[in-house]
């Protein structure tokens, strides 16, 4: 049992096309989110209602339990930029799609701003992806460094 818990503490497994598909485990000696790094959070609360109640997979996001693995693209003094593409420190990351299934229109983000010493952005490649392209900023201290155990 002690074995068990111990996994389910350390591990998370991604299902969705947004990052490799497999397991991830805790680093347990990076405590802090930087460039590169895949980080797990909760969905941000100014996004969970943005998910149809009549979809089973909407009602995953919404539960507090589970989260969301996404590669860090910035950190504390770096600058995102919203418009038509997401850019970071003026170069494009890729262009914003507002239009996700089953999901209500997103919020429309339009600017610049500059990571504050606490906040990290992270997104994936994917047009599908919900990211920071959609929700902004995630805090510091709701993200946890993980890295790939077994992908495929």
């Amino acid at each position: 049992m002690g074995l068990l818990y111990l996994w389910q503490e350390l591990v998370v497994e991604n299902i969705t096309d947004s990052m490799p598909r497999g397991y991830y485990i805790r680093n347990v000696f990076d405590m802090s989110p930087d460039v590169g790094d895949i980080a797990f959070f909760r969905l941000p609360e100014n996004m969970r209602g943005y998910f149809s109640a009549s979809e089973s997979w909407s009602a995953w996001f919404r539960d507090l339990q589970h989260g969301m693995l996404k590669t860090v693209v910035a950190v504390a003094g770096d600058t995102a930029c919203y418009g038509d593409t997401f850019s970071i420190n003026g170069t494009d990351f890729i262009t914003i799609n507002y239009a996700i299934p089953n999901v209500k229109a997103l919020p429309h983000i339009d600017g610049c701003i500059q990571l504050a010493h606490n906040e990290v952005m992270v997104a994936t490649k994917s047009q599908r992806g919900l990211d920071s392209r959609h929700f902004g900023a995630v805090r510091v201290e709701d993200c946890t460094v993980y890295v790939p155990l077994f992908t495929w």
